[in-house]
């Protein structure tokens, strides 16, 4: 199905009818008949040898949302869809990131971090983090905030809100600004990046906008960011080993 966000037509594919027939009524103020997007947003239902199977939801290839119910998962849908809307005016980079969210702050994980989100989703929910349905962290460029937009999608909330959520389900972050209390690298061959220029370009040089004109915006608005955000450095990608990380950086 094709959903407007903003001045953009975005393509939305699903795995299962059911989830189809769920989709329709949450996103029916902003579908498009009779248009055919690419699919840049879809959710991939999957089997589970017991109890529940994930809904996995991915935008243009990104895993970036697991959720147990179809309710979480259109939350995430919605994120998703709007992250295509263009940005609004003095919008920061995009820095590649896993975010989590709680008590008002955010914390970043690298990219790698991604790729233990199975296990390590429930251990950040259980000390008090969601997860943000992002595939990057929106800097803001001049306070090194993380933004989370208002949805660029009209949604029937009605419908969405008679859809069971399962207990095991995070919730979707309230859109505003969030000071990063840390970011949490993982270990690799070479020495840390100790001084605050060395770990500037470390971050910065993963930023989608770099190479652009607005590359000065990115380095500023990492450093901004990392000037008031402990540096943390996880052993390894265990998602144990990732939760004790986080949860030493920002105790206090």
């Amino acid at each position: 199905m094709t959903v407007e966000a903003g001045d953009q037509l975005v393509g939305l594919r699903v795995s299962t009818p059911e989830l189809a027939d769920a989709a329709r009524l949450v996103l029916a103020p902003a579908l498009v008949p009779g248009v055919v997007a690419p699919p840049n947003v879809s959710v991939l239902a999957t089997e589970a040898q017991s109890g529940s199977g994930l809904l996995l939801c991915y935008r243009s290839s990104a895993l970036v949302t697991r959720a147990r119910s179809p309710r979480r998962a259109l939350e995430a849908v919605v994120a998703l869809i709007s992250s295509f809307a263009p940005p609004g005016p003095g919008a920061g980079p995009r820095i590649p990131a896993v975010v989590a969210l709680g008590s008002g702050r955010a914390v970043l994980l690298c990219p790698p971090s991604r790729m233990a989100m199975d296990g390590l989703a429930p251990r950040l929910r259980r000390d008090g983090w969601d997860l943000a349905d992002v595939a990057w962290a929106d800097i803001d460029p001049v306070s090194g905030d993380v933004i989370i937009d208002e949805p660029a999608v009209a949604v029937d909330t009605a419908a969405l809100a008679r859809l069971p959520r399962h207990r095991g389900d995070g919730r979707p972050p309230t859109p505003g600004r969030y000071p990063v209390a840390a970011w949490v690298d993982v270990a690799g061959e070479g020495p840390e990046p100790s001084t605050l220029a060395a770990r500037v370009a470390v971050v910065a040089a993963t930023a989608k906008d770099l190479d652009a004109a607005s590359g000065p915006t990115a380095i500023s608005a990492v450093a901004a960011m990392l000037a008031n955000a402990v540096w943390a450095t996880s052993a390894t990608l265990d998602p144990g080993v990732l939760a004790h990380t986080v949860a030493a950086a920002t105790a206090g």
